[in-house]
């Protein structure tokens, strides 16, 4: 499991280091999950959807640097947040775990479960 930080690109990249050790020492990746701690914020508006998620995780964990936010944070409408979340579905992340960065859960779950990840398909 990681979280904040690594672009889909380098969760590829780890998840290919993870799984050849595993390959060389006999066990089956396929049986081993794996996960991607995310912040998301779904509204329509995708600069109201990245101010209200940053003011979330700013107040939660302190000022943060942007370019860490960008990785981080899905924010922005339905199937913007669902491309990202399928980046790293793509770069062999089994179980994304998904966070919501606003005041608004309740709201933002609905969202999730009607307009996100009915987008969302099964890894290539």
């Amino acid at each position: 499991m990681t979280d904040g930080g690594p672009t889909p690109a380098e969760f590829a990249r780890r998840w290919g280091v993870v799984r050849q050790h595993m390959e060389e020492a006999g066990r089956d990746p396929s049986t081993f999950p794996t996960s991607y701690h995310m912040m998301l914020n779904i509204k329509d508006d995708a600069r109201r959807a990245w101010d209200d998620g940053v003011a979330f995780l700013t107040h939660y964990y302190g000022p943060m640097d942007e370019a860490f936010l960008r990785v981080w944070l899905a924010a922005g409408p339905p199937e913007e947040v669902a491309r990202r979340i399928q980046e790293y579905i793509d770069a062999g992340c089994t179980v994304p775990i998904l966070r919501f960065a606003g005041n608004d859960g309740m709201a933002q779950l609905e969202r999730c479960l009607t307009d996100v990840l009915p987008r969302l398909r099964p890894a290539r």
